[in-house]
């Protein structure tokens, strides 16, 4: 049976600045709406990226806040099979802030290390991830609206708490800050040994809850 090859479809666009100015040197993504379908490519000097290989389907595309210094809107566009499509420019703004500092709930000291990232709810855009200071604090810029933070702190030494997200609304220009609480999870350590007792390199050891 003969292979047919299906042509993939093509994004064009440009990441710009509010005055018009190419922005280079921004990772610029593809998702699928409703399949795990992706692309990236990375913004030319003039802000122009093509992102290629799509399957047919809608996509939202936005640009990675991979510094922490801009936001931009995400922008909806539905392929064909083959197609070449341009879509609007992506316009890189200031945004807005929310910040905040993470604690320890039994103590009240510093959580560093906790893992913070955001979204305009909707708009299934998160912003790069970002982790708590030495100090507790964090801060993320953010689409204007009605944002979804949400705290990550699997590979931390903290529990992932049961309200592990706050929802806030923030409009352009302002900062809100929304503070979180984690608990302190414990240590289990120990050797691995073969039936002679000697001590075995590379075993993977996993923990998983239990009834007693």
């Amino acid at each position: 049976m003969p292979l047919m090859a299906v042509p993939g479809a093509t994004i064009k666009g440009r990441a710009v600045y509010e005055k018009g100015d190419g922005a280079g040197d921004f990772r610029v993504f593809a998702r699928g709406k409703k399949t795990d379908a992706y692309g990236s490519a990375v913004t030319a000097e003039n802000g122009a990226y093509e992102i290629h290989s799509l399957r047919e389907g809608e996509y939202t595309v936005h640009v990675e806040n991979r510094s922490g210094d801009w936001v931009a809107e995400p922008v909806a566009v539905t392929l064909t099979e083959g197609e070449t499509r341009r879509v609007a420019d992506s316009v890189l703004t200031k945004g807005a802030i929310i910040e905040g500092v993470i604690t320890e709930a039994e103590s009240g000291a510093p959580a560093p290390g906790v893992i913070v990232d955001a979204e305009r709810v909707g708009a299934r855009s998160w912003v790069a991830a970002m982790g708590s200071d030495k100090e507790g604090r964090y801060q993320v810029r953010v689409l204007p609206g009605e944002n979804r933070v949400r705290i990550q702190a699997y590979g931390s030494k903290y529990l992932q708490p049961e309200v592990d997200s706050k929802t806030v609304f923030v409009g352009l220009g302002e900062t809100k800050r929304i503070d979180f609480q984690v608990k302190q999870g414990c240590s289990v350590s120990g050797k691995a040994s073969d039936r002679r007792g000697e001590p075995v390199a590379g075993v993977q050891v996993s923990l998983y809850p239990g009834s007693s």
